[in-house]
């Protein structure tokens, strides 16, 4: 299952890795869990508000926008020096 993970978040990673060992293996837990029903807010704009709706102003509203942005790969400091970046980390910038 690790294997399915893997290849769906970054296609092409699992043959670059080294082979897990038992113990990361037997570490290593997937839960799926079917979801009959969920829910997002999404705005394409700052907050919405009304201002004669009659709310209370004396405490903060807004929103905080979130976003996933891939930085900059760091090797590991075991890794040598000479082994390149692999091609599925590199596709995620």
């Amino acid at each position: 299952m690790p294997c399915a993970v893997t290849e769906h978040l970054m296609p092409g990673r699992w043959d670059e890795v080294r082979p897990l060992t038992a113990k990361e293996l037997a570490g290593t837990s997937v839960l799926e869990i079917p979801l009959a029903e969920v829910s997002v807010k999404m705005r394409a704009a700052g907050p919405g508000e009304d201002p004669d709706d009659g709310e209370n102003r004396s405490a903060w509203a807004g929103v905080v926008p979130l976003r996933t942005v891939a930085g900059i790969p760091e090797p590991s400091p075991l890794t040598d020096s000479t082994v390149p970046v692999p091609a599925s980390v590199r596709s995620l910038l």
